[in-house]
């Protein structure tokens, strides 16, 4: 993508001991343009969180199916978002 808008990537090599601080400030990063992001291209920007989650999975030594069997079961346990159900409080 930066090379077909006319740019050049310049990219770095990321210690391994600094790697998950390093994604940790990406996501953030990517979170934002998310938030921001107008809805023609919220998809974009969700592979881009997507991405750098399977990132911060792999540099704490999970595999992507760890997480998704993880968030599976936090899905049957508690409810997922996709029907818009939130919880607001807890007594």
């Amino acid at each position: 993508m930066i090379r077909a808008s006319g740019g050049a990537p310049v990219v770095t090599t990321i210690a391994r001991d600094l790697l998950l601080e390093a994604l940790m400030l990406k996501l953030r990063e990517e979170c934002g343009e998310l938030v921001d992001a107008p809805p023609d291209e919220l998809l974009e920007e969700v592979a881009d969180v997507l991405e750098v989650l399977r990132g911060i999975a792999a540099a704490s030594g999970a595999t992507w199916e760890q997480v998704e069997a993880q968030a599976a079961a936090k899905r049957n346990e508690r409810g997922g978002f996709v029907l818009g159900v939130w919880l607001v409080a807890t007594d």
